[in-house]
């Protein structure tokens, strides 16, 4: 009866957990220019980078 009641504590005092799917795409063309690139550095975080592009520059 005390675990049931824990569990139910447990289950009022938590947030619940996410439970959706990650859905990941990856693509074979590098030439593509998009408008937001990131360059994630793992080892490094600080070394990550972003760049933003002006959609109005076709170059």
């Amino acid at each position: 009866m005390l675990a049931a009641g824990m569990i139910g504590l447990r289950e009022i005092l938590e947030s619940p957990k996410d439970t959706r799917s990650v859905i990941e795409q990856q693509s074979t063309d590098d030439e593509i220019k998009r408008p937001i690139e990131v360059f994630l550095d793992p080892d490094n975080p600080a070394a990550s980078l972003v760049v933003i592009r002006d959609p109005a520059d076709n170059n």
